[in-house]
């Protein structure tokens, strides 16, 4: 194949005026000119067709037309879906079926080809977010940072508490929902990738605390109690020490465990103290008035089909060949003056960004650089990925990660002005007073807000 930069050379050399830069990008807006014609005469022939024979028709068309450029592949994607009403993810689902066995890809260990083109693919994690849309409405950013948080799980050189996270919301609005769909890619079971628990006490935690070897795992704990939260041994096991000590009848007793787990909790009330503050980090779903509309629409459409939404089996068994591997990031010294050091809550999260950028590397390990020691590099491109993830989840000025009940005071003290009482902020939030105080308490540690505590009203 002729490359872009060997006809863009012909084309200098032809035009002294034209730089290489130019001469690609009008090779380039050619082909999308070419692609957008070929598309247009192609919807011709979907016209009167029925909805299983144009579904025939674009995978051949997808199958002979493979579209490189991310922007002409989804203008061509809309043109189909104007003229069929076939809805774009479904499109999208097709092309990347036609187009995946056309992807030459280097034979790698014992990798199956389909496994292993799908990890070469450049855009695998838009691939494993479109499959999340076959499940979840929406919190596209939501769920991909749970699943990196579960990638994590495989980055050898991460730090303890890099991959703790706390799904904080208020009830029924489907975080366990969001949580259990995109672990639907693993498989649940002590010797397999996750553990999940609900309702669990002190006592059972210590004892599968004990139990499990929890090298590579996820732990899961939906709804978690507050008693749970703050037993100790819920927060030795999440600050990743591998020994403690309990006292029991006049002794002391050693407790030994098999590794650090990812650990994923959802909780309604979001982090209970400056110490789980510290070890989790909070991500919040989005408040969206008609989501729940779009979620019921897209469940009757299934039920109406008689369709049982699955994952692409080919997707889950790629996942499987990802190995845990060391990740250096080579550029990590150029990135330390631009994130802010105002707080020592910014160490915990310094080195979880760093962990974040590693575990994109980890995804795309297929694709990434080993240096002469055998570490994979990562590159800008998974700077750019887990940056924007980072955004997301610490949205305040001082880009420390809040629950949305600390939030949702925030926003009541920057209604009312500098001084407001705990009264008014229990009207406006709807809080109890006790809630309040402690959240104001953390919050006023954290350097967010001040508080007169000569007053406990004020």
């Amino acid at each position: 194949m002729t490359k872009i930069s060997d006809v863009a050379a012909v084309i200098v050399a032809k035009k002294e005026s034209t730089t290489v830069a130019e001469a690609k990008k009008e090779i380039i807006d050619v082909a999308e000119d070419e692609k957008e014609k070929i598309t247009e005469k192609f919807l011709d022939r979907l016209a009167g067709k029925k909805a299983k024979e144009q579904s025939e028709l674009i995978k051949d068309f997808f199958k002979n037309n493979p579209i490189e450029d991310e922007i002409v592949r989804e203008h061509c994607f809309d043109m189909i879906k104007d003229a069929t009403k076939i809805k774009k993810e479904i499109i999208k689902r097709v092309y990347f079926n036609a187009t995946v066995q056309q992807t030459p890809v280097k034979q790698q260990g014992n990798i199956d080809v389909e496994s292993l083109q799908i990890l070469q693919n450049p855009k695998i994690l838009d691939i494993i977010d479109d499959e999340f849309d076959k499940r979840i409405v929406r919190e596209n950013k939501g769920r991909k940072i749970i699943f990196l948080f579960t990638i994590g799980r495989l980055l050898k050189n991460a730090e303890k508490t890099s991959f703790n996270l706390c799904v904080s919301d208020e009830s029924g609005k489907g975080k366990d929902y969001l949580v259990e769909n995109v672990l639907k890619l693993y498989i649940e079971g002590e010797n397999s990738d996750y553990i999940q628990c609900e309702k669990i006490t002190p006592e059972l935690l210590d004892a599968l605390s004990k139990k499990v070897d929890w090298h590579e795992k996820i732990f899961y704990n939906a709804d978690i109690r507050s008693n749970v939260q703050n037993g100790n041994t819920f927060k030795v096991f999440a600050s990743g020490a591998t020994v403690f000590y309990t006292y029991k009848d006049g002794e002391a007793v050693k407790t030994s465990i098999k590794g650090k787990p990812v650990m994923i909790i959802t909780t309604a009330k979001g982090s209970s103290s400056e110490e789980i503050t510290r070890r989790f980090i909070n991500v919040a779903l989005t408040d969206d008035i008609d989501q729940t509309k779009k979620i019921m629409e897209k469940w009757a459409d299934y039920k109406e089909k008689g369709i049982r939404p699955e994952y692409d089996i080919r997707i889950i068994n790629a996942l499987k060949f990802l190995k845990p591997i060391n990740v250096i990031i080579p550029f990590a010294k150029q990135l330390v003056d631009y994130f802010p050091g105002n707080h020592r809550i910014m160490r915990t999260q310094w080195t979880r960004f760093l962990d974040m950028v590693a575990a994109v590397t980890v995804l795309y390990q297929y694709q990434r650089k080993k240096d002469e020691k055998g570490n994979y590099c990562a590159e800008w491109q998974d700077y750019d990925i887990a940056i924007d993830l980072l955004k997301y989840l610490l949205d305040n000025q001082n880009q420390i990660p809040l629950s949305r009940t600390d939030k949702k005071i925030l926003l009541a003290l920057e209604e009312k002005g500098e001084r407001t009482r705990i009264s008014t902020l229990e009207t406006i939030t709807h809080l109890t007073p006790k809630t309040l105080r402690e959240r104001l308490m953390v919050m006023a540690d954290l350097g967010l807000v001040n508080v007169d505590e000569t007053n406990a009203e004020e």
